[in-house]
């Protein structure tokens, strides 16, 4: 898993002149992270026009982020992750009980079967619902 942290600097909402202005750097920014091919990019200083940005050139990935402290209105830091990885984490879950039980063999019980068919039933809801 490749993992990318990158100091965007505040797009200042059209403030900045030259090369400085978000427009004038985005595609170098871009640029930069595609060329590393990163599972996960984490953004900081981040403004809420640059993550509209981010969201339309990497649609492959979802993101979290939160608002700023000060301000409670610019995201400030954002994480991007490929959805395939929010898919692999609900995956283990089952995967791991079936290891246990056919390589470590593991007694079966009730409750585990219980247990690994309600995962199963949740993960198939989600993915027909996402």
């Amino acid at each position: 898993m490749k993992i990318m942290t990158c100091n965007i600097r505040f797009s200042s909402m059209g403030h900045d002149t030259g090369p400085r202005f978000w427009q004038n750097r985005k595609e170098c920014c871009f640029t930069a992270i595609e060329r590393r091919d990163p599972d996960v990019i984490c953004l900081q200083e981040c403004h809420t026009d640059q993550l509209a940005d981010f969201k339309v050139r990497f649609p492959g990935h979802d993101c979290i982020h939160g608002n700023s402290a000060a301000s409670e209105q610019f995201p400030e830091n954002a994480i991007f992750y490929r959805s395939f990885i929010q898919a692999f984490r609900q995956l283990s879950l089952p995967l791991g009980f079936l290891s246990g039980v056919i390589f470590l063999h593991e007694k079966n019980s009730v409750t585990k079967t219980a247990g690994l068919i309600l995962i199963l039933g949740g993960l198939l809801i989600v993915s027909f619902f996402k």
